[in-house]
């Protein structure tokens, strides 16, 4: 039954995006993930900042970041067999 739920090799990623030094919540913030050579996933978060990628292949994963008005940021994530992992992800304003 337990594979059924969690399929070998399947992992997941949870994220919040805030802003940097305030912490406010930036809904509609759009995170794309790929890994090398795989296709590129993207989710945009909700009102609360949040979202979740599920079923994901463990691996490096290049995160982008981006909203209107923001910085893009850009990072690494190391994804884990059979973990759903959390990201906090901060944006700066743009100056």
């Amino acid at each position: 039954m337990l594979n059924i739920v969690t399929p070998p090799g399947a992992a997941g990623l949870r994220f919040d995006t805030k802003e940097e030094g305030t912490n406010a919540v930036l809904g509609d913030a759009t995170v794309s993930i790929q890994t090398e050579g795989g296709p590129v996933l993207t989710l945009v978060g909700n009102a609360e900042g949040k979202n979740f990628f599920e079923s994901l292949d463990a691996g490096v994963y290049r995160v982008t970041v981006t909203l209107t008005g923001y910085d893009t940021l850009i990072v690494e994530k190391e994804i884990s067999t059979g973990v759903t992992s959390f990201s906090h992800f901060k944006l700066v304003k743009t100056v």
